[in-house]
């Protein structure tokens, strides 16, 4: 069987699913599964499995996100850029390890993600866009 009809009886098979009700998914497989206790431990492994994989996708997703910022702070540091600068001084004063020395030029990229690692990322690239990077000034 090729490899599209394969596909086609798959999609069909979810779409039923899909749209059957409970009670008759739970007929088919009692009809079809001689160990329910098997096919339930089977079942739960497989949604710790894809929970997992779904937690890591996100963490993966947020990483590159922090990246992608950080990187984006380090050129405003660079190019002076006053409302990104604004920012990580606030953040820098809140937080303030020695390790960081109070003095942004300084920062490294692993640093600068360690500042904003707990600030809502999201908002964070929006208000780079909108303000950091249209807005040069010098401080």
């Amino acid at each position: 069987m090729s490899e599209k009809i394969r596909n086609i009886i798959g999609d069909a098979e979810i779409q039923f699913f899909k749209d059957a009700d409970p009670e008759s998914i739970q007929e088919i497989l009692n009809e079809s599964t001689t160990d329910m206790a098997e096919y339930c431990r089977k079942r739960d492994d497989a949604l710790v499995k894809i929970k997992f994989l779904a937690n890591a996708a996100l963490k993966r997703e947020r990483d590159a996100k922090l990246l992608q910022l950080a990187s984006q702070y380090r050129e405003a540091i660079e190019k002076n850029i006053n409302k990104p600068l604004q920012f990580l001084r606030s953040l820098l004063g809140q937080k303030a390890p020695a390790a960081f020395n109070n003095s942004l030029e300084k920062l490294s990229q692993e640093e600068i993600i360690e500042l904003i690692k707990d600030q809502n990322l999201v908002n964070l690239l929006d208000q780079f866009d909108q303000d950091g990077t249209h807005n040069e000034s010098k401080i």
